[in-house]
């Protein structure tokens, strides 16, 4: 695959098989690669009219400053796409990717969700940003549950540009269905698609006056990215990707003040990351709390260590931090 994430690289911080994901971080402020802000992994053409699984997974970091922040309607981000392949011979030019997965912010209820968008076109050459009615999208609920945890896709494809191509689109999130069409699904083009995985943030062209981003990093992280050829008919079974076992989380959090004179207040955050299912927070003094943020005030002087532990199905971690009261 060509390397066009203007940072990306093999990460330990998070992976799934047997040791390293691939982590992508991309600003606002980065420079425009292929004519976009974007920082991904892009595969070779393939040849068109293909019958192919495409499996992958995606962990979107929850807490920290990596944290997979809400955006602003209008301001989303491909992190799986397609991409047609013009016939540059017939003057045509590019149209936009064929299957892409979309990471969007509900303008109505500003929930996050994931989409997936399918275009096609059976003419032989395409006019540019001409497509016409040949767009579908697919809402596939909300991701804000799924971060800090493993997602496991397998997208089956037949591509095909006429029904009589019997195309086929199959899409299955942890090995559930979600999207099943028998639509068309990608361009007359003498190549076929090729894949790109990671983020690709078009807001950030400043192409879209619509839309005014409030974030400026996007970090992601891919692994267990594998194509596998379809031999027979489109209606052979489809064998999803499995779900795999759950990362346990890390634990992290901030004191403000952690020194000075009693009675002291001081305000805890946690900054953990992953599937955290519960939290205690002892702050030294016989007291507790299971709640994300709060404050505690310390009435006696004397050394204290606060401790936190976050856990989820795969185990728990803890970190402590010293919190020391004066008189003076």
């Amino acid at each position: 695959m060509n390397n066009y994430a203007y940072s990306g690289n093999p990460s330990t911080n998070y992976s799934v098989s047997p040791t390293h994901s691939y982590r992508f971080e991309l600003h606002s402020t980065d420079p425009k690669v292929e004519g976009g802000k974007r920082a991904e992994l892009e595969g070779a053409p393939e040849p068109p009219l293909q019958n192919r699984i495409y499996n992958f997974s995606t962990y979107l970091p929850n807490g920290g400053s990596e944290d997979y922040a809400l955006d602003k309607p209008e301001c989303d981000e491909i992190i799986a796409q397609w991409h047609q392949n013009p016939d540059p011979e017939d003057k045509e030019t590019s149209c936009g990717p064929p299957l892409c997965l979309i990471l969007n912010t509900d303008p109505k209820d500003g929930r996050g969700y994931y989409s997936v968008m399918q275009l096609w076109d059976s003419r032989a050459i395409t006019p540019s940003n001409n497509l016409g009615n040949n767009r579908t999208y697919f809402d596939l609920g909300s991701y804000e549950g799924d971060k800090g945890k493993w997602v496991n896709w397998s997208f089956h494809v037949k591509w095909g540009w006429l029904a009589s191509q019997n195309p086929k689109l199959e899409v299955y999130k942890d090995g559930v269905l979600v999207v099943n069409s028998n639509s068309p699904n990608t361009f007359n083009d003498k190549k076929g698609v090729n894949q790109q995985f990671g983020i690709y943030k078009w807001e950030w062209d400043g192409s879209d006056s619509r839309a005014i981003s409030m974030l400026t990093k996007r970090v992601i992280y891919f692994d267990d990215m594998t194509v596998t050829q379809i031999t027979g008919n489109v209606t052979d079974p489809v064998n999803p990707a499995q779900p795999k076992a759950e990362i346990k989380p890390v634990a992290s959090f901030t004191a403000t003040p952690t020194s000075g004179k009693y009675p002291l207040k001081v305000t805890f955050k946690d900054t953990s990351t992953g599937n955290i299912t519960s939290r205690t927070l002892t702050f030294g003094d016989r007291y507790s709390t299971t709640t994300t943020n709060t404050t505690h005030t310390y009435n006696s002087r004397g050394t204290y260590t606060a401790k936190l532990i976050v856990t989820n199905s795969a185990g728990d971690s803890s970190t402590t931090k010293t919190i020391t009261v004066r008189r003076y």
